[in-house]
């Protein structure tokens, strides 16, 4: 059976250049975000050798059984060696159709946005969410103009499908994201270079499910757990 997306959704996306490519150092912050409450964690490394990728992949399926969904981003092929919950789609790479030929109709595949045309045809497509961006200024992204919460205001209102917002978003700001429409929040520095992971992930959820926002979102349809 194909898993639903939370609600909220606190991804946690990695990012091994945080940690100077440790992994190891990595998989212990993702752990302690998990003890914290995340329940996505999306595996992003760019430059890793695929089978070194695969092994971290198979690491990471190991603690987040259980707690958390697991998705790859943008490797249908790694997201079916470690039995991921789903593979995340660049918004320009493989076809969602494509993916699910690879990863089969039990695995989600989310496909990451940049505007409303992007969501629409992201739905039309198939795709079981979205991760839409950038919200705000972000590391990862400097150079890119950041789109702001209203972003995630005229996507959900396009579409029926569950939106996690992504770029910049910490505890000062989730709650601007989440009373937008939004599912949840995929973040990397938010946790991972937070001094206690575990708490990081504790706030941002506790802020998320204010119930006010939750309230707010039950009311404009936004959220959609049946995929």
């Amino acid at each position: 059976m194909k898993p639903s997306v939370p609600m909220p959704c606190l991804c946690v996306v990695t990012d091994r250049s945080l940690f100077m490519n440790d992994t190891d150092r990595l998989v212990r912050c993702v752990a302690a975000a998990l003890d914290g409450g995340a329940n996505m964690v999306q595996l992003r490394e760019r430059g890793l050798e695929e089978q070194d990728l695969i092994e971290l992949a198979r690491e990471l399926r190991r603690i987040t059984r259980g707690p958390a969904l697991l998705l790859v981003n943008g490797s249908p092929e790694t997201a079916q060696a470690c039995d991921a919950d789903g593979v995340q789609l660049p918004e320009a790479g493989v076809s969602v159709a494509g993916a699910r030929d690879m990863v089969g109709n039990d695995k989600l595949i989310g496909r990451s946005v940049h505007s409303v045309v992007g969501a629409v045809e992201a739905e039309r497509e198939g795709a079981d969410f979205l991760v839409a961006g950038t919200i705000y200024a972000t590391r990862s992204h400097s150079g890119v103009e950041p789109a702001g919460p209203g972003l995630l205001a005229d996507i959900t209102r396009h579409v029926s499908l569950p939106v996690l917002g992504i770029g910049g978003i910490g505890p000062g700001n989730v709650s601007d994201v989440m009373n937008a429409g939004a599912t949840g929040a995929a973040v990397i520095a938010a946790v991972l270079s937070a001094p206690d992971p575990e708490d990081a992930s504790r706030e941002l959820l506790t802020r998320m499910m204010r119930p006010d926002i939750l309230k707010g979102n039950a009311a404009q349809g936004a959220p959609r757990n049946d995929l």
